[in-house]
């Protein structure tokens, strides 16, 4: 899987770049949002705005970074979502779990005025 993380304005926003969403490197992505959190990052956007098709391993891997973000007391964010993604949320309840916003600076104003991230950086 093809990824990059930055940061903005407190938040972490991991870009997915691969067309199709599997799990390869999810061992990886975990280690590094896990190893993110431990520098006191708790807020977390996956971005899938290059990403038109997501398998059941791509699920169990959002399902994975969900897990680990919240058991630290973070949260995560989709954005940029297609609608045949969106339909697969809806379809598996997914979407009942997942916070859902249309951008990444939508993305970031919902973390930025849910989690304490302005008190924190």
């Amino acid at each position: 899987m093809n990824y990059h993380f930055k940061l903005v304005r407190g938040v972490i926003i991991i870009s997915i770049k691969d067309v199709e969403f599997f799990s390869t490197d999810s061992e990886e992505v975990i280690d590094t949002i896990k190893s993110e959190i431990e520098k006191g990052n708790s807020a977390f956007i996956i971005d899938l705005q290059k990403v038109s098709y997501l398998n059941s391993s791509g699920i169990n891997l959002l399902i994975a970074m969900l897990t680990a973000i919240r058991n630290r007391g973070g949260e995560l964010v989709l954005t940029s979502i297609s609608a045949k993604i969106k339909n697969v949320l809806i379809i598996t309840k997914l979407n009942s779990i997942f916070n859902v916003k249309n951008s990444v600076p939508e993305g970031v104003d919902f973390l930025n005025l849910h989690t304490k991230i302005d008190s924190i950086k």
